[in-house]
């Protein structure tokens, strides 16, 4: 089972690539896990987008 703490860092990882994406390839594969783990943090708290977002 995925910790809801390993899922917030990945996506703060992932926020922190995305700058550094040059390749527009790089840049779609970035936004795909970005949205991805966003949506299993989701799952954890739905109510939490309406709260902040993550």
């Amino acid at each position: 089972m995925v910790d809801r703490r390993k899922l917030r860092h990945d996506l703060r990882r992932y926020c922190a690539l995305l700058p550094l994406a040059t390749d527009p390839q790089a840049i779609v594969a970035v936004e795909e896990l970005i949205r991805e783990t966003r949506e299993r943090l989701h799952q954890f708290d739905p109510l939490h987008d309406r709260n902040g977002g993550y």
